[in-house]
């Protein structure tokens, strides 16, 4: 039988011989992950990441003061489609 901590403790508290698949099984079934992801790397650098998490608020405000408008063009139903910037004509 495989071994960890947890397990260990598990068939303790039961009283029953459970093998490590069993116990990974059981935990899957209730929604339990045996892995739980890193939130940072262990080589990180912390004033790197603060700045990357404002960077879109950098880019959205770079682009918001130089992008050029564009020309709005209304929609005119024609029939049974919607054309763009067409006048409707009679036939």
């Amino acid at each position: 039988m495989g071994s960890s901590a947890f397990a260990d403790q598990l068939r303790q508290k039961i009283g029953v011989p459970l093998s490590l698949s069993a116990i990974y099984r059981m935990l899957a079934r209730h929604g339990w992950r045996k892995i739980a992801p890193d939130t940072t790397h262990p080589k990180g650098d912390l004033l790197v990441r603060e700045d990357w998490k404002k960077l879109p608020g950098v880019l959205d405000q770079t682009i918001t003061e130089f992008a050029m408008p564009r020309p709005v063009r209304p929609l005119v139903k024609q029939g049974n489609r919607a054309k763009r910037g067409l006048k409707t004509e009679t036939r």
